[in-house]
């Protein structure tokens, strides 16, 4: 059985996953899928 660390880890990589693959869903061209990636990035430092 997987320790809280690793479980928050684990889900966490997950949550990533998800959002990633919203984001492409939302865009039609790979360039509005970067810039959007660049934005996500900008707004988390």
């Amino acid at each position: 059985m997987p320790n809280s660390a690793e479980t928050i880890e684990k889900l966490s990589k997950q949550v990533e996953r998800l959002i990633l693959l919203e984001v492409a869903q939302e865009c039609t061209t790979l360039e509005e899928f970067i810039e959007k990636l660049k934005a996500i990035v900008q707004e988390n430092k």
